[in-house]
């Protein structure tokens, strides 16, 4: 349970990993709305000294995003409500982008949203890939084409039309209305 960074925690120790395993596959770990996260963690590296993370929304054959700020003091930046829209302006914007594309292709998928940072070395590395967002914070974001470049007029707020284009382009053809 960690959308918007909920219940999100750094475990400083193989101790704090072996209680943590315990809670969750025994009586479980408490999060918000009265849930509980129970038989399973969901880990991943903390990659230290990134400001930011990159979140870039692939929809249709189309993207936009967002450059969210850490909230201050912690190290995440999903939920903090400081951000703004990816430009493509910048190297590590661009990467994010590029990446998005290329796995996007690779799993052949015109709907997903990824959360990229980087690595020491300069690295876009994804944190989570997620089918479902809110949409309030995108939908002035700029879109971009696969090829980066700017879709004229278009912004985050055309994401309904595309979810409904893509799903209505998914559905069977009616062959008994043509026999």
């Amino acid at each position: 349970e960690g959308s918007s960074s909920a219940n999100v925690r750094v475990l400083e120790s193989r101790r704090d990993a072996e209680l943590a395993i315990g809670q969750a596959f025994g009586p479980g770990i408490s999060c918000r709305y009265g849930r509980v996260q129970r038989g399973y963690v969901y880990w991943q590296r903390l990659v230290e000294g990134n400001p930011c993370d990159y979140r870039v929304c692939v929809v249709g054959e189309g993207l936009y995003g967002l450059v969210r700020q850490n909230r201050p003091g912690t190290i995440t930046a999903s939920g903090s409500g400081i951000f703004r829209p990816l430009t493509l302006s910048d190297k590590r914007e661009r990467a994010a982008a590029e990446l998005a594309v290329r796995i996007s292709r690779e799993i052949g998928t015109r709907w997903m949203a990824y959360d990229f940072v980087f690595d020491e070395d300069g690295r876009a590395l994804v944190l989570e890939m997620s089918s479902a967002w809110t949409m309030k914070a995108y939908e002035q974001c700029p879109m971009f084409d696969f090829a980066l470049r700017p879709i004229k007029g278009a912004t985050g707020a055309r994401s309904f039309k595309i979810a409904v284009d893509l799903l209505k382009s998914m559905e069977p053809q009616n062959n008994a209305a043509a026999a």
